[in-house]
Formats: C-alpha cells, sequence, structure tokens
C-alpha cells in the first residue's frame, strides 16, 4: 500500500512581545500586543509581507482572559490586513493549549487541511491591575468589551472550582496553589527526602530558572539580579509562604504583559515564498492526554501516567528516542511539575548539559502562554544550532492535561509521516485503580496521611490545612484501598497544624483521627501519642511502588 502524502509541517516565523511599562498611557490591551507580535513574526520569515498574509488562511488565538472581546480572530485578521481566513480557533484556557494548537495546526498543514497558519496569544494583566489599582477604573483607550461579557479585574479570577467536584469545594480546596503542593509533599515522601532537603531543591531548581530568565529579554525578570537559591528558599516578608511548602517565589506569575506569535506552513509554501531553509524548523510530532480531573481520583500523587504517556507518544511519533532530545523546555508552574518530567526523561535536575528551561521558567518568565513563549525559545534555540531535536511540554489544571511537541532542525526519518490523529486517547487510563473515595467519614475513624499542605494568609499564618489521606479500620493498620479528603482548623489544632508545617517533620506516614461535622465536612487531627520517634524522619509514599 502506497503511504499517504503529507506536506511536511514547518515553523517558518516567531516572535514575542514584553511591555513592562510602568506608565498607564503606555499600556497596551492584549490583542494590539498579539498583532504587534504576529506583525514580527511575518518579519522574522524574511518573505514578503504581503505574501504572508495572503497565503494565511488558518488563525489560532489562545483564549485571552484579560480582555474580552467579541471575536479575536476577526478583530486581529482585520487589524493585520488578512482576508482569506477560513479556519478560526480560539483555544481553550490551559498550560498545556498552547503546545497542542501548535501540533493540531501542524497536522492540518501536514493532511492539506491548512496552507499557512498564524498562531497568537496575549495577557496584560500586569497592565489592568496597575490601571485598576492606580485609576481604579478600567483602560478608557482600549476596545469596550462586549455588553454583558465578563470584564476581569485582578489575576486570574477564573472558576476553578468547576475542575474539581463537589467534596473538594466543601473543603474549599480548588486553586492551583493548594493543589501543586500536594503533587510536591506526594513526591518528596515517595522519593524519601525530608521537607527541608526537598525545599532546597526546589530552590536550588528555581535559582537557575531566575538566571535564565534574567538574560532572556522576552522575560518578565530580564536584567534584573536573579533571584538566589537562599532568597527563594527563605520565607519572609517578600516571600510569604502561599500553600506550604511553596513560598511564593515557587509560584507562577500572571501578572505580565507579555504576547508570543508562530507561523506555521508547509516545506512546500515556504519555498514558494522563497524563505531560506535557514529559518525552517521540522514539527516533528505532539501527543496529549489527561489523567482523572478530580485529582482525589488520582491513584497516586508522586507521577502523573498520562504525562508519561505523552512524552513516550511524541517521540515515537517524531521516529526518535527521548535519549536523542538535546534541548527542552519542561512546564514549571511549580517545581513539582519540573521534577515529575525531569525523572521521567532521566534528566539530572542540576546538570548544565541539559538546562530544564530555554525561557526562564512560569515564575521568571511568567505568562500564562508560557508554553508559546517556549516555542519560541526553542525554535530560535534550533536556528542558532544549539540542538538538533527540542521538545516543549505544557501543562494545564492540576498536572492533569497535558501536551508534547518535538521540534527538529531535520526533516523526519524517511517513512515516518505526522500523526494523522492525536495517538492518545483524551483520558489516559491509569495502569493501577484508585482507591475508593469515602465522601463521610465515620465518627472516631482513624487515617493516614498521603499528603498534606496548609494555606496561609498575608500575614503568614496557617488559615487552614488540607489532608489526603486512607481511612483505616483500625488504629493498627497503615494502609488501605479507601481514600479520605479533609481539613485541619489551625486555630483549634495548634499542635498538628505546627507538626504539619514544619520543615522538620515529614508528615506522610502519621496517623491521626477523622471524623465529620454536620455539614459532612471532614477535619483531621494527628494522634500526638503516635508521635514519638516520627519527628525529623522521612515517610514513605503510601501510594503503589510504581
Amino acid at each position: 500500500m502506497a503511504p499517504i502524502a503529507q506536506s511536511v509541517p514547518i515553523i517558518i516565523g516567531v516572535a514575542q512581545i514584553r511591555n513592562k511599562s510602568k506608565v498607564l498611557t503606555d499600556a497596551k490591551e492584549p490583542l494590539v500586543l498579539m498583532c504587534e507580535a504576529l506583525e514580527s513574526a511575518i518579519a522574522d520569515t524574511g518573505a514578503d509581507a504581503s505574501a504572508v498574509r495572503e497565503l494565511c488562511d488558518d488563525f489560532v488565538s489562545m483564549d485571552i482572559q484579560s480582555w474580552k472581546y467579541e471575536d479575536a480572530v476577526a478583530s486581529a485578521s482585520q487589524r493585520l490586513g488578512l482576508k482569506n481566513v477560513k479556519t478560526k480557533t480560539y483555544g481553550p484556557v490551559g498550560g498545556n493549549n498552547t503546545v497542542k494548537q501548535h501540533d493540531y495546526a501542524a497536522r492540518r498543514v501536514a493532511l492539506g487541511q491548512s496552507q499557512l497558519v498564524f498562531i497568537g496569544g496575549a495577557e496584560c494583566w500586569y497592565s489592568l491591575n496597575a490601571w485598576n489599582n492606580q485609576k481604579k477604573s478600567l483602560p478608557p483607550h482600549w476596545t469596550p468589551p462586549p455588553t454583558g461579557m465578563y470584564v476581569a479585574s485582578n489575576t486570574d479570577t477564573r472558576d476553578w472550582s468547576v475542575m474539581g467536584n463537589a467534596l473538594s469545594d466543601k473543603h474549599g480546596i480548588y486553586k492551583p496553589i493548594q493543589w501543586y503542593p500536594l503533587f510536591e509533599v506526594g513526591l518528596r515522601a515517595h522519593l524519601g527526602k525530608s521537607p527541608r532537603e526537598s525545599h532546597a531543591d526546589s530552590a536550588r531548581l528555581y535559582a537557575q530558572f531566575a538566571r535564565v530568565a534574567a538574560t532572556n529579554p522576552g522575560a518578565w525578570a530580564y536584567g534584573e539580579t536573579p533571584k538566589t537559591e537562599e532568597e527563594i528558599a527563605t520565607i519572609g516578608k517578600n516571600n510569604r509562604m502561599i500553600c506550604s511548602p511553596y513560598p511564593l517565589l515557587m509560584n507562577a506569575n500572571n501578572s505580565v504583559n507579555h504576547a508570543f506569535a508562530s507561523i506555521i506552513t508547509s516545506t512546500e509554501v515556504a519555498t514558494q515564498l522563497g524563505i531560506h531553509p535557514s529559518k525552517w524548523t521540522y514539527i516533528h510530532s505532539g501527543a496529549g492526554s489527561s489523567d482523572h480531573r478530580s485529582v482525589l481520583h488520582r491513584p497516586l500523587y508522586h507521577r502523573s501516567f498520562a504525562m508519561e504517556a505523552c512524552f513516550e507518544a511524541a517521540a515515537k511519533g517524531a521516529g526518535c528516542s527521548l535519549k536523542d532530545v538535546d534541548l527542552v523546555d519542561l512546564y514549571s508552574c511549580f517545581p513539582v511539575m519540573v521534577k515529575m518530567t525531569a525523572s521521567h526523561l532521566g534528566v539530572d535536575l542540576f546538570g548544565a548539559d541539559k538546562p530544564l528551561t530555554l525561557c526562564g521558567g512560569n515564575t521568571f518568565f511568567g505568562g500564562v502562554n508560557y508554553s508559546g513563549h517556549a516555542i519560541t525559545a526553542m525554535v530560535c534555540a534550533i536556528r542558532e544550532g544549539k540542538g538538533r531535536v527540542g521538545l516543549v511540554h505544557g501543562n494545564g489544571e492540576f498536572v492533569t492535561k497535558h501536551h508534547v511537541l518535538m521540534l527538529g532542525s531535520r526533516p523526519r526519518p524517511p517513512g515516518v509521516l505526522y500523526p494523522s490523529e492525536n495517538p492518545l486517547p483524551e483520558s489516559f487510563p491509569p495502569p493501577v485503580t484508585p482507591p475508593a473515595v469515602v465522601e463521610v467519614c465515620p465518627q472516631g475513624a482513624w487515617g493516614v496521611i498521603e499528603t498534606y499542605t496548609f494555606e496561609f494568609d498575608r500575614a503568614g499564618r496557617p488559615t487552614l490545612g488540607f489532608v489526603i489521606g486512607r481511612l483505616l479500620s483500625k488504629k493498627e493498620e497503615t494502609y488501605s484501598e479507601r481514600k479520605f479528603l479533609a481539613n485541619i482548623d489551625p486555630e483549634k489544632e495548634k499542635e498538628t497544624t505546627q507538626i504539619l508545617t514544619s520543615f522538620d517533620v515529614e508528615g506522610v506516614g502519621l496517623k491521626g483521627r477523622v471524623w465529620s461535622d454536620e455539614t459532612g465536612r471532614n477535619w483531621f487531627r494527628l494522634d500526638y501519642l503516635g508521635l514519638q520517634g516520627a519527628r525529623g524522619k522521612g515517610a514513605a509514599s503510601l501510594g503503589s511502588k510504581m
């Protein structure tokens, strides 16, 4: 059977914009920044700009959260003078989606469904927040939002509760800043590291990222003195604890004004446009999938089966091995995301031979569309000969949605076609069965901690604790297939709070009492008599040995 004829998808133009002016009249709205980035990407191709515009028949705009438009693609197309756009896509919110949209656009080009694709994204939270803080109003020189449509007034006011369930909502846990620390704690316990050791690793990792961002002109922290390992690790006024064990400098920074743009086409069209092959970056493959949307229904808290499958499927689709990858940019909303991905790739967290970011990471580079900028940086690095095979990972929600894109300086091996569809299911089935979740714990039950975190206020005081654990039939048990979610009240459970917010005690594996109140909300308290000898010791993960 003759192979299916395909075009070869390539990236021919990239650009990114950073607007860090503190002058309010310089505040540009997201649509304007995105169009500026796309104009720069057109110029980056080196081709005749009018010819590039003429051939554009496919436009992807990432969903804009910091301002609302009736039709962002139509408005941008009009600004850019695009008259032949037939396919319009609005990429949904999520850190995985910029990677996903590049993969899907490349597939449309490979299958002959589109000939030249513009992809753009922009957010202007920094300007919007500054305008709100100083003027107590919305920028009057921005496009008026559609009547009745939501207009943001502060950073990231998305309704994250839709990504949980009634049980997690009842216990007040639904935001990324609350969920990701649970994976950090689960991973450090699995690795047998103490809280203090794991915290030091996170600070050292992010100090590396800060140094990259300080030298990257597109990064929000460009030109600043990079934060040191000590500064990132030390909890204080300028680095307050958000949710243990993560202080502010270990959380993603969305308060930026950023835009990115990519232009994807085929080698045939690039030749037609007279674009030199030195500008071509081959898109080899992509793969995406998701773990269970509810964190409570995950079988483990130290790894993501969907993420691992994405890496393997993307490499297979590119006709190579993950060992062939010599450039990476790993999604870094929180340190645990990098630790998980680097572990699967077999990459040293602190190795100089293969840095884990080209941009500088979500904290110091910043941005909701971070992976779009990572793709821009990857294209530039490949053009400059810094590597032959590149990998960009995007992650959305709570270690939930993943997408991986493979890029290269050369075409795929002969006979290896671009995947005609996503090689993975939308939801990846875990190889181990998750424990059943007990929604209302019986009075006086025993439980053992699987993972935990505490949320803190701006004064540095713990306000609420969250525990995911296993419900025991009796105190003497050490494991069960019944899972629970419970809160800890810092005011009523001062000793439990003191122990579990300390960097000197690993709480995973410790036992305590679990009970429910009249509303069906579960609460947890450590068993103090059972703490003898526990202080300072790590604990093995309660999950599978996988």
